[in-house]
């Protein structure tokens, strides 16, 4: 604020916006102005906070004295204690739906990954005369380094791996106890069951009604490719398969919010909720024709 000669000459106070001029000084030393000298010096000492200024001139000084309430206010133990509280409600409100997002982004992401195995029937059929693939390749043989299988082992032994590229050596669709290395192939929603006898959970397994027992049906046997199923999310402890029950060799539900993947001889997969599992070894789901 830029200030005058006569400016200089008065005395302002700020916090009741009063201009005091030198001739209003000199009335109040005699007595004539209503206003009191020791009343402005009053109402200065009362003001919350006072910043005295003084400006040097060949007309003398000129005292400024401002009234400068802070903006800054600080809080109460109480309103601490509600702003936490309504954060913890929120929190509370906004993690299960969090949660439940995560679990079904996880689901989608296994549901992909069947996608893909429907893809890889469709080529593997495509490449074998139109057979099936089979449990094992070489039918009650006993394991040698050409044998392959659907789920369940290395990735060299994998039937599909010259379809879909697999990093690293941790087998496909099967988990081990204390286990720290894992495939890229695999449902980031499954961990090893600690309550299982063994130390081997099969996760991934194959239609056992078709190919449990190493037969292999063309697909132009199936009377409902896409209603007949060939590949699963499943908890077995002996072979990666499923559909038999009485062997524990049974699809899985509980890592999707009671829902399991399955891929299917067409070529395309589906999530299945547990309560619309047909009863094993039916048609169409189980058997690729009656």
């Amino acid at each position: 604020m830029q200030t005058t000669d006569g400016d200089r000459e008065g005395i302002w106070c700020v916090p009741n916006r009063l201009r005091i001029s030198k001739e209003d000084i000199e009335k109040m030393n005699n007595g004539s102005l209503g206003l009191k000298q020791k009343d402005c010096g009053e109402r200065l000492r009362k003001s919350p906070v006072r910043e005295k200024r003084t400006h040097g001139s060949e007309h003398g000084i000129r005292t400024v004295i401002q009234d400068r309430k802070s903006s800054c206010r600080t809080f109460t133990l109480i309103e601490l204690l509600v702003v936490i509280a309504i954060i913890a409600i929120l929190a509370g409100m906004l993690l299960p739906a969090l949660n439940q997002a995560r679990n079904k982004a996880r689901a989608l992401s296994c549901l992909s990954l069947f996608s893909q195995f429907g893809k890889c029937t469709s080529l593997y059929v495509d490449d074998n005369l139109g057979y099936l693939m089979p449990w094992r390749n070489d039918a009650g043989a006993s394991w040698s380094a050409t044998t392959k299988v659907a789920m369940g082992y290395e990735p060299e032994r994998w039937l599909f791996s010259p379809y879909i590229p697999v990093k690293g050596t941790a087998p496909i669709g099967k988990l081990k106890r204390n286990q720290t290395n894992f495939s890229n192939i695999t449902c980031p929603s499954r961990q090893f069951d600690p309550g299982i006898s063994g130390d081997i959970e099969f996760i991934f397994g194959i239609n056992y009604t078709i190919s449990g027992g190493n037969r292999l049906p063309k697909t132009v046997s199936c009377k409902s490719p896409s209603q007949t199923t060939i590949l699963a999310e499943c908890r077995a402890t002996d072979a990666a398969q499923y559909g038999v029950s009485t062997l524990s060799r049974q699809a899985w539900f509980l890592q999707h919010q009671g829902k399991a993947c399955f891929s299917y001889i067409d070529g395309h997969a589906s999530l299945i909720l547990r309560n619309e599992l047909p009863a094993d070894n039916t048609f169409p789901f189980y058997k690729y024709a009656p």
